[in-house]
């Protein structure tokens, strides 16, 4: 992954990348930050009772109050997909923590977009 110093990636010890992956038509739709050391971390969760499946994965994930690394998703909400759904939130979170030389627990994900279509 290549990186950048700015936004985010100016505080000391951050990074951040953006980039197209073709899930949307035009534009990013990718992104991650990430910390060399562990940071404390907590989300708010939607109380909606249709829920996607990034959404568990990062609850699991976020167990122990700790990550390393947000990706982001733009154009597929990953939401009403079921188990492959799950399926392909950890997939994700374990490539991009090959990426970074990290545990794919130390990396949480969210995605907003199209729902029920993987």
């Amino acid at each position: 992954m290549k990186t950048t110093s700015e936004g985010i990636a100016s505080v000391q010890g951050f990074f951040s990348l953006g980039k197209p992956l073709g899930i949307k038509k035009n534009g990013l739709d990718f992104g991650v930050v990430f910390c060399e050391s562990q940071c404390n971390a907590a989300a708010v969760y939607t109380q909606n009772k249709v829920k996607g499946a990034s959404l568990y994965v990062t609850q699991e994930h976020l167990k122990n109050g700790r990550a390393k690394a947000i990706a982001v998703i733009s154009g597929n909400a990953n939401v009403g997909t079921g188990k492959k759904g799950v399926q392909d939130a950890e997939e994700a979170c374990k490539l991009i923590a090959e990426e970074l030389g990290i545990s794919s627990r130390d990396v949480v994900i969210a995605a907003t977009g199209v729902i029920g279509k993987m």
